[in-house]
């Protein structure tokens, strides 16, 4: 688990990004259902602003220190803080899910690897202490504002504030303790569940508000929900586009299924887009406002991953390869991830792309950095070494989006386009070569019925080639399936098949 961290996250300066950009996405617009946006806005500013004095200076930031005497607060504030700090909601966050090296020796690699880990666990806290101290103080400030209650003298403090602060830290940023933990996750191996558990906090926090919306208490419950909801979906919306929404993907996915062209590849963003008709109008609608504007930032801030089971691998039940990879992808990001990078960059310098394969085989953040040097010197280039893109095409703004691990709207919009292109490729090579295997067996078995209802289905094939823009294939491609069957059985030696070039090693073989 520490491995498969430091490997997605360390040195990626956009999970840092992702992780404070969680109090203005989820945090503000919760705690504005409740207390109203401005008021938790101004809140929250004000929060950040005072909440820095608790690391003291650069090097204690870097150690993990923070101090909550040192924050220029009330004192029922700070015990509010010291109280959410002994409960473990203040400090813990994803460190559980970051996993840890250990290591008894004082000196050799194990301690180095061991001591480079805590850098990383220990930036990763830090992050971590300013989402939730900036919440919690928020919080706690707007409902003594909202409805002031009396000091207990018991804890120092508002105590139906500190509920409030309470609720809104374990909602939005998650409790990550073991006991908090769904029985599923606990009864799996932690390793399987990395990084899933934030995605469940996501879902928790929409259902819980759904659920109030609806079936709350009494009215005052109700409103809450509703409008904690708009803002939350809504501030996602603007941000992110309707694919960062939860369910949207796969929603989108069925409506291709039943609403899309026949004879075509599924794609829910595909459908989508061919609905709305114009790149930029979908880029908007789609991905937010930051996409439309050149920054495509939908697939890491958004929440349209949160109801993915399986978020390494796409699910392909359809052949023996697609199950592979599919039982793959269910054994978490180590396995489904940092192993196949692995061997796919031993793969590359195998076969002489050195550069390729070292990058391939870096830690995200610096994978990100060499590609980012790379579309600057050389441009963008394919396996077999085509340039896609010359580095002239390439902008300044691409690279540096490249080098913090985003994605400009440009380069997202290119390799979707590539990825579309080698759907359809895909698509239509697999159903010609299903149609001309049961129009063989139809052959063997004299089925005229088949054989012309076959013929049928060729001829809606080729329309559909026809219209995307693909090449059409005769109808002697699939009369002649038979035909070519025979020659193939012809070609026969011993039991092994063989071909023009290679009737000779077979002969050689067979002797």
């Amino acid at each position: 688990m520490a491995l498969t961290s430091f490997w997605f996250l360390a040195t990626s300066p956009r999970y840092y990004i992702q992780n404070l950009l969680q109090v203005p996405m989820v945090s503000l617009p919760t705690m504005a259902g409740r207390f109203g946006l401005q008021q938790s806005w101004g809140e929250l500013q004000r929060a950040y602003r005072e909440l820095v004095t608790g690391f003291g200076d650069a090097k204690g930031f870097a150690r993990g220190e923070y101090d909550i005497d040192a924050l220029r607060i009330s004192p029922d504030e700070r015990a509010m803080l010291k109280r959410l700090q002994a409960t473990g909601l203040l400090d813990v966050g994803m460190n559980y899910d970051l996993g840890y090296w250990e290591s008894t020796a004082e000196k050799g690699i194990s301690s180095k690897v061991a001591k480079v880990n805590h850098a990383f666990r220990t930036i990763s806290r830090q992050v971590e202490v300013i989402n939730r101290v900036s919440t919690a103080l928020a919080a706690y400030r707007l409902q003594r504002r909202r409805s002031p209650g009396q000091i207990s003298p018991e804890t120092g403090m508002d105590n139906e504030a500190y509920k409030i602060a309470d609720a809104m830290v374990s909602q939005t940023h998650g409790d990550y303790s073991h006991l908090n933990r769904s029985r599923l996750f606990q009864s799996l191996p932690r390793m399987i569940t990395q990084f899933r558990t934030y995605k469940m906090i996501q879902l928790s926090l929409i259902a819980r508000y759904a659920y109030n919306a609806f079936r709350g208490e009494d009215a005052e419950t109700r409103a809450i929900g509703r409008r904690t909801l708009a803002y939350i979906l809504g501030q996602h919306a603007v941000v992110t586009g309707m694919l960062g929404l939860p369910a949207v993907q796969a929603i989108a996915y069925v409506m291709a299924l039943v609403f899309g062209p026949d004879d075509e590849p599924a794609d829910g963003e595909r459908f989508l887009r061919r609905i709305i008709g114009d790149d930029t109008y979908a880029n908007f609608l789609l991905r937010g406002v930051p996409a439309g504007m050149g920054l495509d930032v939908s697939k890491y801030i958004g929440m349209g991953e949160a109801t993915s089971l399986m978020p390494y691998t796409d699910i392909d039940l359809s052949s023996r390869k697609g199950y592979a990879e599919t039982a793959v992808g269910m054994m978490g990001p180590f396995v489904s991830g940092v192993l196949p990078n692995m061997i796919d960059g031993m793969n590359q310098i195998r076969q002489g792309d050195f550069y390729k394969g070292i990058e391939t085989m870096m830690p995200s953040g610096i994978r990100a950095g060499m590609r980012a040097l790379r579309f600057a010197t050389e441009g963008q280039t394919n396996r077999r070494g085509d340039q896609l893109l010359s580095p002239e095409e390439i902008s300044t703004f691409d690279t540096i989006a490249q080098a913090l691990g985003f994605e400009t709207t440009k380069l997202q919009e290119l390799r979707r386009k590539r990825n579309d292109l080698w759907e359809f490729e895909k698509y239509f090579s697999d159903r010609s070569a299903e149609l001309k295997r049961r129009y063989t067996r139809a052959f063997r078995d004299n089925n005229r019925n088949e054989m012309a209802r076959l013929r049928d289905e060729w001829r809606s094939l080729q329309n559909a080639r026809r219209r995307v823009g693909f090449k059409v294939q005769p109808l002697s491609q699939l009369t002649r399936a038979p035909m070519e069957q025979r020659r193939r059985e012809a070609r026969t030696i011993g039991g092994v098949q063989f071909t023009p070039s290679t009737r000779g090693f077979v002969e050689r073989l067979t002797q």
